[in-house]
């Protein structure tokens, strides 16, 4: 795919949609949004003081409040090469939606390219708990306490954070297992994130310099290394609908007379994971949903507020053209050598790509491991320098910037062909 377009025209295309993405997913106007749905029921029902929520109301106003980008597992990866015509997907035939694939774009226009791009980024499974997250059978295997004491080395060579479970995904003997269809889609959604970020830009040019923070540090925390941890698909998920089952329901206060609830899964280890890194490493929050809904997942995280140093939430973001929420470290008063940022959605940390730290989103599945994985790979970086430097040596983010396709992205780390 020719990625090599004008940054000019395509803001040109984009900037007369500046003011409708702003109003689509800013603060103000979601509240906005809601109070009205209030006042108009209040109205229908004859002005009754508590007029009761439909779970479909619910799941809708929740979905404002929470912002995830969770990337379809259902996907068949086509063995043979793709159609002249460049339409193939990688996804299943029987999704009526198309997706792109982004090495496949002859013949379509560059503003196709890029929405389609964003359509991939931005697909939800249909079902998310049934669909991409079996439960595992019976209790879970390893007891929160000991989680950290069960790695078990994979057989052969030395593991390396996020690109040797890549690597193995893309390998034969193919598998077929849950966490290898993951990895495998997080990686194209990883590629797809960095591209369609370098082709966009703050609504607002003056957004960075509003936007600063001066969080004061701790002493105990001088002269080491910030983590700024993801919330929703890095250490918890939200379910929409109360129907699927969750670790813990909360109620959260959308308005002054109205209420909804939400049902939040726990990304195993999670607590236990922050706990391990408070000593050495100062622990940040920043989130792109609401922070009626992320205070509350906060607080069940870290009741006695020992755990993370500050929060931060969906104003605090950059917003940018194409209406995408992104953390641009530079409003932190911290070293960028010493700040690095995990996160499931790679064009969250693409203004800063060797500070981001990937991870595969979480949902529902108890055999999730990959905070221990991730445990190992920040420890390792404790006494660096300069953690920018420790990133691209350890996972090569840089390569994904190239515009060739994901194919030759993977050949250039690992010096192999995908098997898919």
């Amino acid at each position: 795919m020719d990625f090599n377009l004008s940054n000019s025209k395509l803001l040109q295309k984009i900037q007369p949609n500046r003011e409708q993405s702003t109003k689509k997913l800013s603060n103000s106007e979601v509240n906005a949004a809601i109070q009205k749905y209030f006042q108009m029921t209040k109205r229908k029902e004859g002005n009754i003081p508590n007029p009761t929520i439909s779970t479909t109301q619910s799941s809708k106003i929740l979905g404002q409040l929470v912002t995830k980008v969770s990337p379809s597992l259902d996907i068949s990866v086509p063995i043979k090469p793709p159609t002249p015509s460049g339409t193939q997907s990688y996804r299943p035939l029987s999704e009526k939606k198309p997706h792109h694939r982004p090495q496949q774009s002859v013949g379509q226009s560059k503003d196709l390219i890029l929405q389609k791009l964003q359509t991939t980024l931005f697909q939800k499974p249909k079902t998310q708990s049934h669909q991409t997250t079996p439960k595992c059978n019976g209790e879970e295997s390893v007891s929160v306490s000991r989680y950290f004491e069960s790695s078990k080395k994979l057989k052969g060579e030395s593991q390396e954070y996020y690109l040797t479970r890549v690597k193995n995904a893309f390998s034969r003997p193919l598998m077929d297992d849950y966490f290898s269809r993951m990895y495998r889609e997080h990686f194209y959604q990883t590629y797809q994130g960095i591209q369609v970020a370098s082709y966009l830009q703050p609504v607002y040019p003056n957004d960075l310099q509003n936007k600063q923070v001066h969080l004061k540090q701790k002493e105990c925390y001088k002269n080491k290394i910030t983590i700024v941890f993801d919330l929703d698909e890095t250490l918890v998920h939200c379910n929409e609908n109360l129907a699927i089952p969750s670790d813990v329901i909360f109620t959260i206060q959308v308005s002054p007379q109205e209420k909804i609830k939400a049902g939040i899964n726990v990304r195993p280890g999670a607590v236990k994971l922050l706990e391990l890194l408070v000593k050495d490493f100062e622990l940040i929050v920043f989130t792109a949903s609401h922070p009626c809904y992320a205070q509350k997942v906060i607080e069940y995280l870290d009741p006695q507020k020992t755990l993370f140093s500050h929060s931060l939430y969906r104003d605090n973001c950059i917003m940018t053209t194409g209406g995408m929420y992104t953390k641009d470290l530079r409003i932190f008063n911290r070293s960028l050598s010493q700040l690095v940022l995990v996160d499931n959605a790679s064009y969250s940390y693409a203004w800063q790509l060797d500070n981001g730290i990937p991870i595969i989103p979480f949902y529902d599945n108890k055999e999730d491991r990959e905070l221990e994985l991730l445990l190992k790979y920040l420890k390792g970086m404790q006494n660096c320098k300069d953690v920018r430097e420790y990133n691209r040596n350890h996972l090569r983010l840089q390569y994904f910037q190239d515009p060739s396709g994901p194919g030759l992205v993977f050949e250039r780390l690992f010096q192999q062909k995908m098997q898919i």
